[in-house]
């Protein structure tokens, strides 16, 4: 879950507001809870063949240029340079098993290498691991790893650390958030130096998107004997940058590893990073973020967070910046509370959702950089179906339905996480809602009363989502009868039954039609009033090259080069 500011919460946003009453500000993004929150997700194509299935590079991204062209890419990067990243956010700490923090793990990509990435396109890209094979019906997986990989600080990444790491993730003293990415995990077992399983009570088709995270990256077992609770500030991994200090009001800084060996194909440079150095630092106000870029004091900005929509809309007419946009699984609603109030009716849940105007959304809300919202399947996970019962925009029909329900001049409470950005969106929604009929009362509040409110059923809308690795087992948590993130109500023990058999399905194609059904279902039964699609988003100086974010908003350090 990202970091959100935890303020005193306004409990009386009540009143319809202009839609442009005020511009967006500082915008947060919540990814996880079912990531880690922010979230978490994904469908794979080929997670489940006998061998090795390698995939082509991360997901794509669009790249809206300024005013002035950037320069022309050359077709081989120049090496060499120093970088600035501006953020908006510091990270908890470095230590990839005592964080769910997105803005953690964006410096630990760059740190630690996982064993294999999954790709928008369902495909397992090999890294530390070069190959694996299923045995066992399913419940053991077995990695070959690549010889002659070492740590930065010169130990060898054997089986034996990547037994280490799993134990120590896994380790009640060290009580980690997310030992729920590696499911229902039974044991490690060292078979030769390079050779692992991993053994699971039941079949567990999900791993890929938790082994894809550098939450479960191989740690140096001798840094963290060297280092112990401290490891957190002297993190040592296997990735293409290393840790050189942290330094309060002057950020984190990385140095190149020389001797980086973990490439994989999905990244687009599989070896030594070309930028010498990169330092990260927090500007916590959005002014002066974007005034740092504009001055030349950072060279980009980007994490979770750190570029608001209506910002990037102003920087992508700037003589000499570029923003960058990257889409990935991600879905965003408001969950309707079916067991009591205006929303027990089916008819008020599919009136709103042909109440909200998800394009005004876009283009108020979002500042173009989205699309609509289509199901709790993102556009881009595999598992997505364009034919899936969508409610167009019809206010009319909403009207309709709301009297028919005699539920006309009902007033329901919506909770949302405080941030400005996120009250915009809601002040549009309600007044969307306030045109069918029904007075939409908005409380927002800091992001851990909204997890402890939300499984209490006592408001009529909770505003939550995910972004997450392409795996459709993310739904799980909001349709699931006892799921986490099941702030609607709603529960169906035909559904409880096949999401519990997905997770172990090894066919792909039945696999997805489990997905589909459910989602469709889920529609059907609007249990979420559906919000649009977010683009991640980046801004960068003209000279700043092959800057990408991926399936979940990231960038890739050894990717970057600097034309100039």
């Amino acid at each position: 879950m990202s970091a959100v500011p935890q303020r005193e919460p306004d409990r009386s946003v009540n009143e319809p507001r202009s839609l442009l009453s005020r511009p967006i500000e500082r915008r947060q993004f919540l990814r996880g809870g079912a990531l880690l929150l922010g979230g978490a997700g994904l469908s794979l194509l080929t997670a489940f063949r006998p061998a090795l299935s390698v995939g082509s590079a991360g997901p794509g991204l669009a790249v809206k240029e300024s005013a002035r062209p950037a320069p022309a890419a050359q077709a081989t990067p120049k090496p060499g340079g120093s970088i600035k990243i501006a953020r908006s956010q510091d990270s908890d700490t470095l230590d990839p098993h005592k964080s769910t923090l997105l803005v953690a793990h964006e410096i630990f990509y760059q740190i630690f290498s996982c064993l294999a990435y999954i790709g928008l396109d369902g495909k397992i890209n090999p890294a530390v691991a070069e190959s694996w094979q299923f045995s066992n019906d399913g419940k053991t997986l077995t990695f070959k790893l690549k010889s002659g990989i070492t740590f930065h600080d010169s130990t060898p990444l054997d089986a034996n650390a990547v037994a280490f790491t799993v134990n120590r993730h896994l380790s009640p003293e060290i009580k980690s958030p997310t030992t729920w990415m590696l499911g229902p995990f039974d044991s490690v077992q060292v078979i030769d130096p390079l050779t692992v399983a991993y053994n699971f009570k039941k079949p567990f088709v999900p791993i890929w998107a938790g082994l894809g995270f550098a939450y479960c990256a191989p740690v140096s077992p001798a840094a963290v004997q060297k280092y112990g609770d401290d490891f957190g500030r002297h993190p040592v991994g296997a990735g293409p940058y290393q840790f050189v200090s942290w330094v309060p009001d002057q950020g984190i800084t990385l140095q190149k590893n020389p001797n980086f060996t973990a490439g994989s194909p999905f990244f687009k440079n599989q070896g030594v990073g070309y930028l010498d150095q990169a330092t990260y630092i927090v500007y916590p106000d959005d002014a002066n973020r974007i005034n740092a870029l504009l001055a030349g004091d950072v060279d980009v900005i980007t994490g979770t967070g750190a570029l608001p929509p209506d910002k990037a809309k102003s920087l992508s007419e700037t003589q000499g910046i570029k923003i960058i946009t990257g889409n990935g699984p991600n879905s965003w609603h408001f969950m309707l509370n079916t067991t009591k109030g205006p929303f027990a009716d089916l008819r008020v849940r599919q009136a709103v959702n042909y109440a909200v105007d998800q394009q005004k959304l876009i283009d108020l809300y979002l500042s173009g950089y989205g699309k609509p919202g289509l199901g709790i399947i993102g556009s881009a996970m595999p598992d997505f179906d364009p034919s899936i019962t969508t409610y167009p925009t019809n206010p009319d029909q909403a009207r309709q339905l709301i009297q028919a329900a005699g539920v006309s001049g009902s007033t329901v409470k919506a909770l949302l996480i405080d941030t400005p950005a996120y009250r915009r969106m809601a002040e549009i929604v309600q007044s969307d809602l306030q045109d069918v009929g029904l007075t939409m009362d908005i409380q927002a509040m800091p992001v851990g009363e909204l997890f402890a409110a939300g499984p209490k059923l006592e408001a009529d809308m909770v505003h939550f989502g995910y972004t997450w690795a392409p795996d459709s087992d993310i739904i799980a948590g909001f349709l699931g009868s006892n799921g986490p993130y099941n702030f609607t109500g709603y529960k169906n023990p035909d559904w409880d039954t096949k999401l519990d058999q997905a997770r172990g399905e090894l066919d792909p194609q039945a696999r997805r039609k489990i997905y589909q059904q459910i989602a469709d279902e889920a529609n059907k039964q609007a249990l979420f009033l559906q919000l649009p699609e977010e683009l991640y988003l980046a801004a960068a100086r003209d000279y700043v090259m092959d800057l990408t974010l991926d399936a979940v908003g990231f960038h890739h350090l050894q990717d970057v080069w600097l034309n100039k």
